[in-house]
């Protein structure tokens, strides 16, 4: 609450004297790896979905005769 107050009362003090520089290629690389994880996670995700419907479908199965 403390830090909000200080904000609001025009302090720029509450993370340092300034902003830390980012290198551009630092958030190209960032959204790269998050892009692959999700992708990663997507893909088990699929897969676990489909191993799961085959399986299903074998125990479905009557033999007749």
């Amino acid at each position: 609450m403390n830090l909000l107050l200080e904000w609001v009362n025009g302090s720029e003090a509450a993370f340092g004297d300034r902003f830390p520089k980012y290198d551009p290629s630092g958030v190209v690389r960032y959204g790269l790896v998050n892009l692959v994880i999700t992708v990663v996670g997507i893909g088990l995700t699929i897969l676990g979905v489909t191993i799961g419907a085959k399986r299903a479908a074998k125990r479905d199965v009557v033999n007749v005769g």
